[in-house]
């Protein structure tokens, strides 16, 4: 049988209790949370040893530029189980009080918020959002992040177009540099008989020998212009 003496008992007891205090701080309440209203969630994640929250819910989309806002913030863990000595911020006061959040089982939290003395405070209990809520995002932000994806795709979609009218312009014999420049289309609002002129001049240009275009054509050259699905006749050397 263990023996011990007094002193030594009660202290041995005292540091195991002082250890378990630092240890136990309560289960972190991270995750979404739909607030006491109803109409907003507060997503509550890990910010190093402390905890902090922002708007990522909103039940009416008009609210949507609250969006991403930050309204809870250096909640530390504490002994008694809570998180405690953090900042809440209430958007519709515009005014900042000291929080503590303290999890009731884990689809329950108790927020309470006061002001520098827990006799002057309000208690609201938040609910575990359900799985699978969207969250939400301000305006703009989606059309911001599909930006540099579109431009991408955008520049693919001009080097293929320009390699298969080099294919074309080669296939016809004729200069794969000045025709291919005057068939991109570099706006929508190019026509096509003002395209047909461009290339009409550029094959022209090919065929000047010493500043002076050769008049005796015998044979007639057809171009298919790319993307417009046209055919331009011009005249060129047998």
């Amino acid at each position: 049988m263990w023996k011990f003496k007094p002193v030594l008992l009660l202290a041995a007891i005292g540091t195991l209790l002082v250890l378990a205090g630092k240890a136990w701080a309560g289960p972190a309440p991270v995750g979404l949370w739909i607030d006491h209203t109803g109409r907003g969630g507060v997503e509550i994640t890990r910010c190093g040893q402390r905890l902090c929250g922002h708007i990522a819910w909103l039940k009416d989309g008009k609210n949507a530029e609250a969006c991403g806002i930050q309204i809870i913030g250096d909640a530390k863990p504490m002994r008694n189980g809570t998180w405690d000595r953090g900042w809440i911020y209430d958007p519709e006061a515009n005014s900042k009080y000291d929080v503590e959040l303290k999890p009731i089982g884990s689809h329950k939290l108790r927020v309470m918020g006061y002001a520098g003395t827990k006799f002057l405070s309000e208690t609201m209990i938040w609910k575990r959002a359900p799985i699978g809520l969207t969250k939400c995002s301000k305006p703009g932000s989606e059309k911001a992040a599909k930006a540099p994806e579109n431009a991408v795709g955008t520049a693919k979609k001009a080097t293929k177009q320009r390699q298969a009218a080099v294919v074309k312009v080669k296939s016809e014999g004729a200069s794969p540099r000045k025709v291919m420049t005057a068939a991109q289309p570099k706006t929508e609002a190019k026509s096509k008989d003002t395209l047909a002129n461009v290339i009409k001049a550029a094959v022209a240009d090919t065929n000047k020998d010493g500043g002076k275009s050769k008049s005796r054509s015998k044979r007639t050259c057809r171009f298919s212009v790319p993307y417009l699905n046209m055919v331009v006749k011009v005249p060129c050397d047998s």
